[in-house]
């Protein structure tokens, strides 16, 4: 890996670059990188994600993550005229 480290840093690549990315090798390394960010998040935030009941939830949230920023806004609203 630091033979890696060296050129990823003489070709101004990051590590990534130079990782298999299709097959069998390349998807280990791609759910190992993947592990590795969800086991960073706060303990809550994985205890959530992991129960099998919470999966329309966060379902929701990639939706509301790719939404525009006005349509997010009228959501918002209409949620909060449902609430008073």
């Amino acid at each position: 890996m630091p033979i890696l480290l060296t050129l990823a840093d003489v070709y101004k690549k990051p590590v990534p670059y130079f990782l298999e990315t299709s097959g069998q090798i390349g998807e280990l390394l791609m759910m190992r990188e993947a592990w590795k960010h969800f086991m960073q998040l706060p303990e809550d935030v994985r205890a959530f994600a992991a129960n099998p009941l919470n999966v329309g939830f966060i379902h929701i949230a990639v939706l509301l993550s790719q939404m525009p920023a006005d349509r997010l806004r009228q959501v918002g609203a209409s949620i909060l005229d449902i609430t008073m």
